[in-house]
């Protein structure tokens, strides 16, 4: 089949074979940005049904991008080369070049990209919600608030998928301390879909920061009627609930959720280790006096396993996620036990470019490395601002 140009619902172009593929493609795009579930397999079978499906096969690599391990780049890798050779408007060949990007783990690049399709076609929801989030996990909020108020004049009540824009910019702008315009978006995206997870997550976000503790629980206990109707990111709404308990004192409720709704089985997706250990490490601090300690303490040994002691290739840049992986390795005694067995450990410092081309300065706490052995261990503490974030090395 050859390509034409077909029109999606935002009324940009794409190279398929079919309207009916753009369609599934949309409802999609919509499911996605929604954490609805059974996204990916969807993806799987309208890429076996149509395999010249340009966005389809991006939007696939993107996916496993996410996943955040090196693992994934083979599989992303395999879809960008199948896509390099088919036909390809100019929008389609720079998500192309977002996604090669990002495989070399160029994240400049990456942002460069995205950031040509969103001037040229601001209504791609896809390069928008991919450059925003990507953009939160390396630490650029200031950047990330750029991108989604560059864009928002374009967005209105009459675009298709307005409460995805919505939801994004309420994050953005909560991230960098617009409180107001935030509650404002993130409650006009729940009025257009209540069960709008990122939504919720930015209203969340700003209960937080002005310490509405009770509205926090009010909104996120009426959520958990259908949070678990959702894909695993219901995990950091119910961490979110169970913080605002925290912040009450409410120790035994909060390990009673993190037993059955933040960390319910044994998991490796980095996520669940990111909620779980920074929830277990706040737990530990703030209910020194509680009964349950022993409870906790247990908790934080079956999770000490899934926690990855990341090598030097092995893991991609969480910059906003793997500090949790350094709660976990010390508050189980892991770190101490690798110290206790001779492990040589030693603090490196040296400048990085992270993100938009900023300077931050990294701190690593780093297996000594023989030279011509590229396995051993590294890991890095990203200071930016006083605030502290991780990463690989």
């Amino acid at each position: 089949m050859t390509h034409a140009d077909i029109i999606d619902v935002r009324g940009l172009s794409l190279g398929a074979v079919s309207a009916a593929a753009v369609e599934r493609f949309d409802a999609l795009i919509d499911d996605l940005y929604y954490y609805r579930l059974g996204v990916q397999d969807r993806l799987d079978a309208l890429l076996q049904e149509f395999p010249e499906f340009v966005l389809a096969h991006v939007l696939k690599g993107y996916s496993l991008m996410t996943e955040g391990t090196l693992d994934a780049h083979p599989k992303a890798r395999a879809h960008l080369l199948q896509v390099e050779a088919l036909p390809a408007n100019p929008r389609e060949r720079l998500h192309q070049e977002a996604l090669r990007a990002w495989i070399a783990q160029d994240f400049s690049a990456r942002a460069a990209a995205w950031e040509q399709i969103l001037v040229k076609w601001p209504l791609d929801l896809l390069a928008l919600r991919q450059h925003t989030g990507t953009l939160f996990w390396t630490g650029d909020k200031r950047y990330q608030a750029e991108v989604s108020a560059g864009v928002a004049g374009h967005w209105g009540p009459q675009t298709p998928g307005y409460a995805h824009f919505l939801s994004a910019h309420a994050f953005a702008m909560e991230e960098v301390g617009d409180y107001v315009v935030a509650e404002r978006c993130a409650r006009e995206a729940l009025a257009l879909q209540p069960q709008d997870l990122w939504a919720l997550h930015g209203l969340a976000h700003v209960f937080e920061m002005q310490g509405r503790a009770r509205e926090g629980i009010e909104l996120l206990s009426d959520a958990a009627r259908f949070l678990n109707d959702y894909n695993l990111f219901r995990g950091h709404l119910w961490w979110h609930l169970s913080l605002f308990k925290l912040s009450q004192g409410r120790f035994d409720e909060v390990l009673d959720l993190f037993d059955r709704e933040v960390y319910p089985q044994s998991s490796t997706f980095y996520l669940d280790v990111q909620n779980g250990a920074s929830l277990l490490a706040r737990w530990e601090r703030l209910a020194q006096a509680s009964v349950h300690i022993p409870r906790a303490i247990k908790k934080l040994q079956e999770l000490a396993p899934n926690v990855v002691w990341w090598r030097n290739t092995s893991q991609p840049g969480q910059y906003m996620a793997t500090q949790e992986a350094v709660m976990a390795m010390d508050s189980s005694g892991r770190m101490n036990g690798m110290l206790d067995k001779g492990v040589p450990l030693k603090i490196v410092s040296f400048p990085a470019v992270i993100g938009h081309q900023q300077q931050r300065e990294i701190i690593v706490l780093s297996e000594v490395i023989d030279e011509e052995n590229s396995e051993g261990g590294v890991y890095a503490r990203v200071q930016a601002r006083g605030v502290a974030a991780s990463s690989w090395w």
